[in-house]
């Protein structure tokens, strides 16, 4: 009995201090995590529709990001980290948010704002052009640019699933939704964000032709069914929804244990 409470207080004792290393180093330099939300509103909406986040739970987590001295970075910083260009450090977060839906101007933006924390918003072209499906118009959107923390990126022209597109409308939903958004914010779109993390090589290829520089899909286990292998245009995210309001939760995710787990599974 005494040998099996030694070997419990053991694992007790490593497991504390595994972390509580874990908490204040994770995510080591190198492996930025990026979080993927979309839709923020009310608590009611929250526990309705699992993709929406209330604002009171992305305000607990913008606040712990900023407190407990996690690093949120800039698509671009990603971007030089990723190729190379940019010294990485422990503790950077990306925050993205998909398809640009009138919620993150109302609900998000206020929150960002008052941390001084950056993100990126993946806007759909056909959406924004005709302030269509809940999306922000042209003039919000821009609104957002100007504020200096928001960078505007594509999701496509209409969101459709890409691989079960034909090879015309493939091109013109990533070459499409490129064209359209320089030409209403008049800046280069050079990031592209699958739509529902839907891939495959022919869709990676039509990215790489549009001339974006990175694209992002989803989890690993999605990515994994689809053949294609981490990388540039590839780069996996870590979807946040009303799951993560608990902020162990919340940690366990952005911390890269999640998907390192996950990755394992897949």
């Amino acid at each position: 009995m005494k040998r099996f409470t030694k070997i419990l207080w053991g694992v007790v004792v490593a497991a504390t201090l595994f972390f509580g290393a874990s908490f204040f180093l994770l995510p080591l330099p190198g492996h930025a995590t990026v979080l993927l939300y979309h839709f923020i509103d009310t608590p009611q909406r929250s526990s309705e529709e699992k993709n929406v986040v209330s604002a009171e739970s992305l305000e607990r987590q913008m606040a712990f990001l900023k407190h407990f001295g996690f690093r949120v970075i800039t698509l671009q910083e990603f971007y030089d980290m990723r190729m190379g260009k940019r010294k990485p450090r422990s503790r950077e977060i990306l925050l993205t948010f998909d398809d640009g839906d009138y919620s993150f101007d109302q609900k998000a933006m206020p929150i960002l704002k008052k941390y001084g924390l950056p993100a990126t918003i993946f806007v759909i072209s056909e959406n924004v052009k005709n302030a269509s499906q809940g999306s922000m118009n042209q003039p919000t959107i821009q609104k957002l640019r100007e504020s200096g923390l928001i960078t505007v990126e594509s999701h496509s022209k209409t969101h459709p699933l890409l691989s079960q597109t034909s090879p015309e409308q493939l091109k013109d939903e990533v070459e499409g939704s490129k064209r359209d958004l320089e030409a209403m914010f008049g800046v280069p779109m050079r990031f592209f964000a699958y739509p529902s993390g839907d891939l495959n090589e022919q869709v990676v290829e039509a990215v790489k032709a549009a001339g974006y520089d990175m694209a992002f899909a989803t989890g690993p286990k999605r990515l994994k069914k689809t053949g294609v292998p981490r990388g540039q245009y590839s780069e996996i995210r870590m979807k946040i929804t009303r799951t993560s309001d608990l902020l162990v939760v919340y940690w366990f995710k952005l911390s890269g244990l999640y998907n390192l787990f996950r990755g394992f599974r897949a």
